[in-house]
């Protein structure tokens, strides 16, 4: 099923967010045990940079398993149960 303009420009804002994101990668690489445990700003940077990289990955999946073409369509015939799973 091809993409939408609309997915098409959210998925590009996507990976340009986790391009931006990942430009972070040297300075958090450097990072040992002692200085993450010890160091409360550093740690909550690092975790919070990792949140951002997930959840941004987990909304680009979500572009291309179910792009919004997919509710163009006519959804009166789709199971609604399969539709909450997936959807919900």
């Amino acid at each position: 099923m091809p993409l939408l303009p609309k997915d098409r420009d959210r998925l590009i804002r996507y990976v340009d967010f986790m391009e931006s994101e990942l430009s972070d990668f040297p300075r958090f690489s450097k990072i040992d045990w002692t200085t993450y445990s010890g160091d409360r700003d550093l740690r909550r940077n690092l975790e919070r940079w990792i949140e951002n990289l997930v959840n941004r990955s987990i909304d680009v999946v979500k572009v291309l398993k179910m792009p919004a073409s997919i509710f163009a369509t006519d959804m009166s015939s789709r199971r609604p149960d399969v539709f909450c799973y997936v959807y919900c």
